[in-house]
């Protein structure tokens, strides 16, 4: 508990200041708090009859029965709507980056179904947008290499390089996928479903180096051999659905480089 008093007589001058100096006190988290005012004295305050007396001196108690759970609460729900906002920022930029990606994409997925239709390609080449917001490009394999080989034909080149162009100046992401059948293969060149997967996609990556001028660090390249098919193996029509090559296109950065020495 503080008081206050007030005073002041200045000396061979017919005037009296009369000023109250008060100091509360608060209770917060158990500990004593002041802080302190001056206000003109009231009248009847500095009257003869006041405790204190003559107006020379009045003492005044003054109480805070604030309990310290108030500011506190305060404080609490501050600091929830501080640390609320700066969640819920970056949030809200993240999801419009990803929006304008799925965009992209999206406008990505219709160009190329219409220029591939016009260009006539449409019977070789067929695009999807798929699930995880990634534009596939599927390259049949019988249109593009011969059984058991891995060399492009030169009847298929134009669809290739149509493919190309529709990713070049683009900057996406690539990756260049080979799929066989189950059916196996044991030669010299290919001694399994892999090797030739994963010759076939190397070849197709290739061109797209060489002949469309695309960086190589924007590909990879990737031999599923028989064991991601999109059709029964079952069947002539699934076999052949199952041999393909694959052209992916993502936002995703590629990973970073990585300085080696030899």
């Amino acid at each position: 508990m503080w008081h206050v008093f007030s005073i002041i007589l200045l000396p061979e001058v017919p005037l009296k200041l009369n000023v109250i100096y008060q100091e509360k006190e608060l209770n917060f988290f158990g500990e004593s708090l002041s802080f302190s005012e001056y206000k003109p004295a009231d009248e009847a305050d500095m009257s003869p009859e006041s405790p204190g007396g003559a107006g020379i001196f009045h003492i005044k108690e003054i109480k805070n029965n604030s309990h310290w759970s108030v500011p506190w609460s305060d404080l609490m729900m501050t600091m929830f709507i501080l640390f609320c906002m700066l969640y819920a920022y970056p949030a809200a930029k993240t999801k419009a980056a990803h929006t304008t990606q799925k965009d992209e994409l999206s406008r990505f997925y219709e160009t190329s179904k219409e220029t591939l239709k016009l260009k006539n390609y449409n019977d070789i080449t067929s695009v999807e947008l798929t699930k995880d917001r990634t534009v596939k490009i599927i390259l049949p394999g019988d249109i593009f290499f011969d059984i058991g080989d891995a060399e492009i034909k030169t009847s298929a080149s134009g669809s290739l390089a149509a493919v190309g162009e529709l990713i070049k100046e683009r900057g996406y992401a690539i990756t260049v996928a080979g799929h066989t059948d189950n059916v196996p293969i044991n030669s010299a060149k290919f001694p399994s479903n892999w090797e030739l997967s994963t010759a076939r996609a190397c070849e197709a990556a290739k061109f797209l180096i060489e002949k469309m001028d695309i960086t190589p660090d924007r590909l990879q390249v990737i031999g599923y051999a028989e064991y991601r098919p999109v059709a029964s193996n079952e069947t002539p029509e699934g076999r052949r659905a199952n041999r393909r090559v694959e052209v992916i296109v993502s936002k995703e950065s590629m990973p970073e480089k990585q300085n080696t020495f030899l």
